[in-house]
């Protein structure tokens, strides 16, 4: 039996780690530069589609801008929408809630090239949210616009409010609360055009609810 002096009394010192393999070192970064590789193409891509956009509203904005003003009128936009979708342009109440929601800038009454491009926005997500039958706005218009009139009274927006309140009863001063920030035409109802800023608004009241119990939990725990 030969002899145990020279070796370790303690335990074992551990084996340092193998070193990778060349060829799965080399799979590895070859993996690494062919995602880098993608990401960069699809910024790259998003940075063309962006640039074709503007370059569309741009065209169509100078095409509209008959006068060379550098600003479209109200009736200038609603030819511009009727392009837009082939002919299905705005009535006059969805022309007025565009004009609002987009004329942020002096002078009133007209859009200048960035308030154009908010319009064709907003527009768009209109038509988008009934776009068919089964789309999000046709079926909460469906549901609570019992009477057809194509706007939700108080009484209906309420029971709309109910559902997405998880069928619990909104209290008046919530439904004053969404109606305020909705009522973009101030007629006392919600429209179809409408109907996004409402569903916002309920969001956005319904989390200043829940920060505001959750202050009110922290300092009933302190005391």
């Amino acid at each position: 039996i030969g002899s145990s002096a020279g070796r370790p009394s303690g335990p074992s010192a551990p084996l340092p780690p193998c070193p990778p393999r060349p060829g799965h070192a080399r799979r590895a970064m070859s993996a690494a530069v062919i995602a880098s590789r993608v990401r960069a193409q699809k910024k790259a891509a998003r940075a063309r589609a962006n640039e074709e956009k503007r370059a569309s509203i741009e065209a169509l904005f100078r095409k509209y801008d008959k006068d060379e003003t550098g600003k479209l009128s109200r009736q200038e936009v609603k030819d511009m929408l009727e392009e837009v979708m082939s002919g299905a342009g705005p009535t006059e109440e969805e022309l007025t809630f565009i004009m609002k929601m987009s004329d942020t800038k002096a002078p009133k009454g007209c859009l200048g090239h960035d308030e154009f491009a908010d319009a064709i926005n907003c527009w768009s997500c209109y038509v988008q949210e009934f776009s068919s039958n089964d789309s999000f706005g046709n079926l909460i218009f469906q549901k609570y616009d019992t009477d057809g009139t194509g706007k939700l009274d108080r009484g209906q927006l309420r029971n709309f409010l109910n559902e997405m309140n998880d069928d619990r009863a909104v209290s008046e001063m919530d439904l004053d609360w969404v109606l305020l920030k909705a009522d973009i035409l101030g007629d006392g109802q919600v429209n179809k055009i409408e109907l996004s800023q409402a569903v916002a608004a309920w969001f956005q009241k319904k989390a200043q609810s829940e920060v505001e119990e959750k202050k009110k939990s922290s300092v009933c725990a302190l005391m």
